[in-house]
């Protein structure tokens, strides 16, 4: 391979520019609130009746806020979920929702940020109860604005969803237990397989016990191995390239089951600032042959060098993207970077993108490669059940990310994984 060149659990993200919600406009009298809430003085009897059927609702903390965080109004959902009264949390911030790392980290006020600039910002993590407690929400925050454009403040919707995040973290446990006990005798058998080449390796370089000039083998020049012997090499090599092969399309099958089985989950596994480059030599090195390492050419752009993300969800994902890549192309395989700036995203996005010269996609397959079984109608009998690109798919948008495939018939594929550069916020 040729190569040139955690805080707060909390997902929080906003969409882009394309997608961003209009935000709710009211007139700014409707927020002056009293001790019973939101439009006490307000003449519009339709945001009164819409705040009082709100007010019963116990599923969801609907809460309304003004410009700096200051809670303006509480509903009975927001008592049960967060075990406040209303007496005793309006006209306070609601900064205290949120542990002391992430007050610490400002996230309160940058999620109230991107509510302004976006119109709605979303967020899961975990939040603080009055008891101390903590519970997992599931957190809309939406600008309101004047008719003329100003800020208003703000509505805040929390769900609970502490028992769904709680049954995903038991999955997740079960999941990697299942995989640990497949992985392990794989890897095992690989391990020894690997050893019997080397002793073959060394046998071969120390020669015969005895050299052509009566001298000890070892000292002579170097022997081949005999045919037997070559036989042999040749046996146990096939089944190492074998068993890594199956390897990895027992990872392909594991992520859809796991990707499946985690579609609802909203944050991300374990995220850090990984080198790309580093990973992907990593991934290539351990899961392509000898003979097709070298095939991939990798160039990191300066200023696109690192990604926040999953380890083993990026290795995973290249594995395939790049497998696909070195399979369907005689040709060498590129690997790029580039950073995203726009103004529509709430942070810098890098873009990894895997080119071949290869057969490429048909076009009418290209707005459905990505779902589970799919191999598109030019897939001959050459290995894959269609469950790769799905795979890759759910691993990205897992990372807070997003996938896209540009494909010419004769010319080749480009796979382009989005990722984020730095934690949301």
């Amino acid at each position: 391979m040729s190569t040139v060149d955690h805080g707060a659990a909390d997902a929080a993200r906003s969409g882009p520019a394309s997608s961003v919600e209009a935000p709710v406009v009211v007139p700014a009298e409707a927020l002056d609130v009293g001790a019973g809430g939101l439009g006490a003085s307000s003449p519009s009897w339709v945001l009164r009746d819409v705040h009082a059927l709100l007010a019963q609702i116990r599923d969801y903390a609907v809460i309304t806020l003004d410009t700096e965080g200051t809670v303006l109004s509480w509903n009975a959902g927001a008592e049960h979920v967060k075990g406040y009264a209303a007496a005793e949390i309006v006209g306070t911030s609601f900064r205290r929702f949120y542990t002391e790392p992430d007050r610490r980290a400002d996230l309160p006020t940058r999620i109230l940020a991107r509510a302004q600039k976006n119109g709605v910002a979303h967020s899961v993590g975990w939040r603080v109860r009055r008891d101390g407690s903590l519970f997992w929400a599931d957190v809309t925050v939406s600008a309101l604005r004047e008719p003329g454009g100003a800020l208003a403040g703000y509505v805040k919707v929390t769900r609970d969803i502490t028992d769904q995040r709680l049954h995903e973290l038991a999955q997740e446990q079960q999941h990697a237990a299942f995989t640990h006990d497949l992985r392990a005798p794989l890897t095992t058998a690989v391990g020894y397989l690997d050893l019997a080449l080397e002793y073959l390796a060394e046998a071969e370089g120390a020669g015969g016990a005895e050299g052509a000039d009566g001298t000890a083998g070892g000292d002579g020049p170097d022997q081949e191995l005999d045919g037997p012997g070559r036989h042999l090499s040749g046996l146990l090599g096939h089944a190492s390239r074998s068993l890594r092969r199956l390897n990895v399309m027992m990872e392909r099958h594991l992520d859809a089951s796991h990707a499946a089985g985690t579609a609802g989950t909203a944050g991300v596994e374990a995220p850090e600032l990984l080198r790309i480059d580093g990973v992907v030599e990593a991934t290539v090195q351990a899961t392509l042959e000898p003979a097709a390492t070298e095939r991939v050419q990798v160039r990191t752009a300066p200023d696109a060098q690192v990604a926040y993300v999953d380890r083993q969800a990026l290795e995973r994902a290249l594995a395939n993207v790049i497998g696909n890549a070195v399979k369907y192309s005689h040709d060498d395989v590129l690997v790029t970077t580039a950073l995203l700036t726009t103004d529509s995203e709430p942070r810098h996005m890098v873009r990894i993108q895997v080119s071949d010269t290869g057969r490429g996609i048909h076009p009418d397959d290209l707005g459905t490669i990505f779902e589970p079984g799919e191999r598109g109608r030019l897939a001959r009998d050459d290995g894959g059940h269609g469950l790769g690109l799905n795979s890759v798919r759910q691993l990205i948008t897992r990372q807070q990310g997003s996938v896209a495939i540009v494909s010419r018939l004769g010319e080749g594929t480009s796979v382009s994984l989005d990722l984020p550069v730095a934690p949301a916020g």
